[in-house]
């Protein structure tokens, strides 16, 4: 379980921003989600070094070594 019972409210508030943006016309919500994802390929880019740097192209790979493998 979530340590914050409320998360789920985040997601119910985006689906009722989203959904009265589009309810007031599609062009303002095309350009909301423009922006939006301009942001997150933003933000994704951010981490392109981070991920070359460290050789984590996986999932799977970890970034920090636990205090026993040292």
């Amino acid at each position: 379980m979530a340590a914050h019972q409320n998360t789920w409210m985040v997601g119910v508030g985006m689906v009722v921003i989203f959904g009265l943006l589009n309810a007031i016309g599609v062009e303002i919500f095309g350009k909301v989600e423009v922006v939006l994802t301009f942001g997150m390929w933003t933000h994704a880019d951010h981490f392109r070094p981070v991920r070359h740097f460290y050789g984590a192209g996986h999932p799977s790979v970890r970034l920090v070594r636990h205090t026993a493998e040292r």
